[in-house]
């Protein structure tokens, strides 16, 4: 599948910065993940033939609040599912075994390329639908509002508040 002039460039630079990013470990990973936002940003506002670029997209004027509500309560209920079944699933097993320790989850047989990919590719799942859904309540879609690195601390913060390796505390 191609997307344009622009696909090859884009997937070789997001593997350019996929490799040195899953080298690192623990909170190093996550603050190099976030470092990303911004590059986002500037590829949004440069890539004017898809995002036309700071104009932004201006998406049909509806009354969409009470629709996004419900779609985003089952988004939720969907995530807390998936949470819940990957938990007691043996993938889930090895997520943990890699957060508690990495050099020793890696002597025990885990793989943690593949499970640090996965992780990622789920996770980035849910927050894209999660986006898709803030973006049509919106209405409007222009990089810095999509890209903005206070929308992408939000999570984090809902994370470490309510508990690292916790289910209900990130939900409340």
């Amino acid at each position: 599948i191609t997307y344009g002039d622009w696909s090859s460039d884009v997937c070789s630079s997001d593997l350019l910065l996929a490799l040195p990013i899953f080298r690192l470990k623990g909170d190093y990973f996550a603050f190099a993940t976030l470092t990303i936002v911004p590059l986002c940003e500037l590829l949004a506002s440069n890539l004017t033939g898809l995002t036309r670029g700071s104009e932004g997209i201006t998406l049909p004027p509806n009354y969409v609040l009470y629709p996004a509500y419900y779609i985003a309560v089952a988004l939720t209920a969907v995530t807390f599912v998936t949470t819940l079944w990957l938990m007691r699933s043996r993938f889930g097993y090895s997520m943990r075994a890699i957060r508690n320790d990495e050099q020793v989850a890696e002597v025990s047989g885990i793989r943690l390329f593949p499970v640090k990919i996965l992780t990622l590719m789920l996770s980035a799942a849910f927050a894209g639908l999660a986006g898709a859904i803030q973006a049509w309540q919106f209405s409007y879609i222009d990089p810095y509002t999509m890209f903005n690195i206070g929308i992408a601390l939000v999570p984090v913060a809902a994370a470490l508040l309510g508990g690292s390796g916790l289910l209900l505390g990130p939900l409340v």
